[in-house]
């Protein structure tokens, strides 16, 4: 997947699927990184764009299934549909969520460590 400045994403993808990733606390750039880096792990085919506002970070998606998959990873729910994107969910973004995909990336590693010997 592609990341796109949101501009030209916007003017690419007028109707992207929109995922909102809902801070639980301060904006910060640790988690927007960390969000970027989920989303590239998913190595999902289509582009996509990442915009954080005060208390949420938009995601916007090119395409469906990329959407869905997303979504899925995350447990975002199907909420309705306001601004003309093609699709709407929406996630609580917290510690828990931070966590899980580092517990994750952990794992991976040490089995990837295991594999080699190491």
């Amino acid at each position: 997947m592609a990341l796109m400045r949101w501009d030209c994403f916007q003017a690419a993808h007028p109707r992207p699927q929109m995922i909102f990733a809902n801070l639980d606390g301060a904006r910060s750039q640790a988690r927007f990184d960390l969000l970027r880096r989920m989303i590239q792990t998913m190595v999902l085919p289509g582009s996509y764009a990442l915009h954080p506002q005060e208390g949420l970070i938009r995601v916007a998606v090119e395409r469906d299934a990329d959407a869905l998959k997303f979504a899925a990873g995350v447990q975002a729910r199907r909420t309705a549909r306001e601004g003309g994107w093609a699709g709407q969910w929406a996630f609580l973004y917290d510690d828990k969520v931070a966590r899980a995909y580092l517990d994750c990336k952990q794992r991976q590693a040490d089995l990837a460590a295991f594999v080699r010997g190491g």
